[in-house]
């Protein structure tokens, strides 16, 4: 039985490791570099931790260690991610008419995460 449950979180693991190397880790160093660093500039660099891909195998990997009953800790990225991919549909800007970055995005949904991690409003 332990060993069903170890094999399963060693999937998650290499799930993450072999599809979205930027998912791994709780998203807290990665929102924070992300709100440091991103410009214009420098997004096609960066997209890759806080894309699409990354998000769906973050929450893939997070419910799979649920399943398992795995100490899944807090997590930003998921959120991050949405908020992130909101600049690339320029939804937020076209409908509102206001400038929209990533690196607000990241802030943005950096916050949203800590704030879901300790369950407040």
């Amino acid at each position: 039985m332990l060993a069903d449950h170890a094999g399963r979180v060693l999937a998650a693991v290499e799930l993450i490791r072999r599809t979205a190397p930027f998912a791994a880790g709780t998203g807290i160093p990665q929102a924070i570099f992300a709100s440091e660093h991103l410009t214009s500039a420098n997004e096609s660099a960066l997209f890759p931790l806080v894309s699409f891909r990354t998000m769906t195998v973050k929450v893939l990997a997070i419910l799979l260690g649920i399943w398992v009953g795995a100490s899944t800790g807090r997590e930003v990225r998921p959120c991050m991610s949405p908020f992130a991919s909101l600049r690339l549909f320029y939804w937020f800007s076209s409908i509102h008419g206001l400038e929209f970055d990533m690196r607000s995005a990241a802030i943005a949904g950096g916050a949203a995460g800590l704030a879901a991690a300790f369950n407040t409003l």
